[in-house]
């Protein structure tokens, strides 16, 4: 990039900068936040009881939905309460309690040499472009069985009103009357319990690649943290999380004849502790799967695996994740008989310190692709390696609205590499 465009992106990034303090400044800090999520609702409650700055679940969040969104305080499961009861067996909770919506738009974007025109990579500018409305149905049946759902009308890069019916789970929890067994069936993540699940996260807009990694080419080509059918069993008991699960891969009837498996453990600093540091935790959580594909006379497999490093410190307003994340495709492209092994490791970081209405942010990326031609996507020197890190703050207008800017910075220095650095804000809310 050339001298005068880093001189205009910075006097864009500051600008952007000042506007947001402005904006804060303008509209002074509201005390009368309206608790406007099902759950805010029904416990007539803040959102900041369960959030930092949402999605982002502060440690009682995290524990009311381990516990199938009951009060994880008390002492015998809410899942009956606050509802009308019909008779001996059933309750019936208002609508009220189980439905929201959660609005995402980006008004403006900036991405360098995102547009290719007459053969030469040019600046684009995106302004007023909604990302997704999601409906989401959620809370408790009755006590410890908890339902999940989420449709969402997707309007991203790529999507243009498409509709994804994708999250969506059935939980049955504390059965026998113990934490240490849950199940959780439907639409699952992997990583759900670990220390930076890349769900939820603490900055909205921006997933940390490393978690991007795809399961090569073939039926299951799901990217690690994504939603796949199957069941997460978990347990719980003093400061340790476990959890095991499986999936057919990337549908329920998948063609694959090989289950994936997964499992992991999670060490928390809990809430009995009395400690400043409540809700921190270190991780780990492995999946082995085998992906496949199949001609009319071939049946090719790549066996894969996918391990996970995490830890999340927690400290007043101080929130930090971070993760080592490595793995293996035994066979890449699953088109030959001749196989090609690929490897790849990634660090990926996120913290963020709320002081009022204001949340600084920044998030780090290095990914390391190895040994296999698919990682190259075809221009000269033009890898997939992923080196970049992100800037940020967001301005809280009001406990169930979030406004952001993201100013992302490409570091890769790879030879003939095509650098695209960019901004964004961003708005979402929750209703």
């Amino acid at each position: 990039m050339d001298i005068s465009a880093i001189k205009k992106q910075s006097c864009v990034f500051f600008s952007l900068i000042f506007t947001l303090v402005f904006t804060g400044a303008f509209f002074g800090s509201p005390q009368d936040a309206e608790a406007v999520a099902q759950w805010s609702r029904k416990y007539k409650t803040p959102c900041s009881t369960c959030h930092s700055v949402f999605p982002r679940l502060n440690y009682y969040g995290e524990r009311f939905m381990k516990n199938g969104y009951q009060d994880p305080d008390n002492e015998t499961p809410d899942g009956d309460k606050m509802k009308r009861r019909i008779n001996e067996e059933l309750v019936i909770d208002r609508v009220s309690n189980l439905l929201g919506f959660r609005l995402n738009i980006t008004p403006v974007e900036f991405e360098e040499k995102a547009n290719t025109l007459g053969g030469e990579a040019k600046d684009r500018v995106t302004i007023g472009r909604p990302e997704w409305i999601q409906l989401f149905v959620a809370g408790s049946i009755f006590k410890d069985t908890s339902f999940f759902t989420e449709i969402q009308i997707d309007n991203s890069t790529g999507s243009k009103g498409a509709i994804h019916f994708s999250w969506w789970r059935l939980g049955f929890h504390n059965l026998m009357e113990t934490t240490a067994v849950n199940f959780v069936f439907g639409n699952v993540s992997p990583t759900d319990f670990s220390s930076h699940a890349n769900r939820l996260r603490i900055f909205a807009p921006i997933k940390n690649a490393v978690y991007n990694t795809r399961n090569v080419s073939g039926d299951d080509d799901i990217n690690i943290t994504g939603y796949r059918p199957g069941f997460n069993y978990y347990g719980y008991k003093g400061p340790v999380i476990w959890w095991l699960g499986a999936s057919p891969g990337s549908s329920g009837a998948d063609k694959n004849d090989q289950l994936n498996t997964w499992g992991g453990v999670k060490v928390e600093v809990t809430e009995d502790k009395e400690s400043a540091f409540e809700g921190s935790s270190v991780s780990i959580w492995t999946i082995s799967g085998n992906d496949a594909a199949s001609t009319a006379t071939t049946y090719y497999k790549s066996p894969n695996t996918r391990t996970q490093l995490a830890g999340n410190l927690r400290r007043g307003g101080v929130d930090v994740q971070a993760a080592y994340v490595f793995g293996a495709d035994d066979d890449w492209d699953l088109t030959s008989a001749s196989k090609e092994k690929a490897e790849f490791d990634g660090i990926a970081v996120q913290a963020a310190y709320l002081t009022g209405k204001f949340y600084p942010a920044v998030s780090y990326d290095k990914v390391n692709y190895k040994k296999a031609s698919k990682y190259n996507s075809g221009g000269s020197g033009a890898l997939d390696d992923v080196h970049k890190i992100t800037p940020a703050v967001s301005y809280m207008y009001r406990e169930n609205m979030r406004i952001g800017f993201y100013y992302t910075i490409d570091l890769n220095d790879q030879p003939n590499y095509t650098k695209r650095s960019g901004w964004q804000i961003n708005i979402r809310t929750m209703f």
